[in-house]
């Protein structure tokens, strides 16, 4: 009988021996993966299925995903301790981070997802970012592949939402606009530009009230409004074209 040492049969873990009447040894070659391969790993962070920076209007829903892929040289990766992925977010452009979800190795599976989601997931500019930590820890099994740390962010700028209503009478029409969320424009200027000589030009402007909302008359023409940014939003442009039928 054919014997393969301790050691030897530690090397070759998949190998199957089936002995023959005549008291031979035949050696069948398991699955190509070798063992502790280092794998490369991709993560890639979405905000609606977009891996790119965007604009949103304030109350959109969104859902920010972050997934990690594994290349391994010879396929499948065989997994031990996996590592962890982490979902953060900062709202000071990246000076600052919160965690928003962990996901850690589970059955020896790579922590490939995380994700969080909801009309006010983004409720201001926001910068999302995901880190997976890789792994180096073969203890688990002397099959265990290694993995390499991965990263990626994307940035996300959100216009206030702004609503209106409006009544015309022969002068004009008086329009009031809410802006939502109110403490983010509540006391700022906004103004009311009117063309003269070719050019757009300021003729008037309302502060806003400590519930987002102003008045204004509009008359015959077209009148442009600027709302400020600042306070963790883009600031916005719109129009107002007033008719005499």
């Amino acid at each position: 009988m054919i014997r393969l040492s301790a050691r030897l049969r530690t090397a070759a873990a998949a190998v199957m021996l089936t002995a023959a009447a005549t008291g031979t040894a035949v050696a069948v070659a398991g699955p190509a993966n070798a063992d502790n391969e280092s794998c490369t790993t991709r993560t890639v962070v979405t905000v609606n299925s977009k891996a790119a920076n965007q604009r949103l209007v304030y109350g959109t829903y969104a859902n920010v995903t972050a997934k990690v892929t594994a290349s391994c040289p010879t396929g499948d990766p065989d997994f031990a301790d996996a590592g962890t992925l982490v979902l953060q977010k900062s709202l000071n452009g990246g000076s600052t981070w919160r965690t928003v979800q962990t996901r850690s190795s589970a059955n020896g599976q790579i922590p490939d997802y995380a994700s969080v989601y909801g009309k006010y997931a983004i409720s201001r500019n926001t910068v999302f970012r995901a880190v997976y930590s890789g792994s180096t820890n073969r203890s688990a099994s002397a099959w265990s592949d290694t993995f390499t740390a991965s990263s990626d962010s994307i940035s996300v700028h959100v216009y206030r939402h702004v609503g209106d209503r409006h009544t015309c009478a022969r002068k004009g029409c008086t329009y009031t606009f809410t802006i939502k969320p109110a403490a983010s424009i509540r006391g700022l200027t906004v103004k009311f530009q009117r063309v003269v000589g070719g050019k757009w030009r300021t003729r008037s402007h309302v502060r806003v009230s400590s519930n987002g909302t102003f008045r204004h008359l509009f008359t015959l023409g077209k009148t442009r409004i600027l709302i400020p940014g600042g306070r963790g939003y883009l600031g916005s442009t719109g129009s107002v074209r007033v008719y005499r039928y």
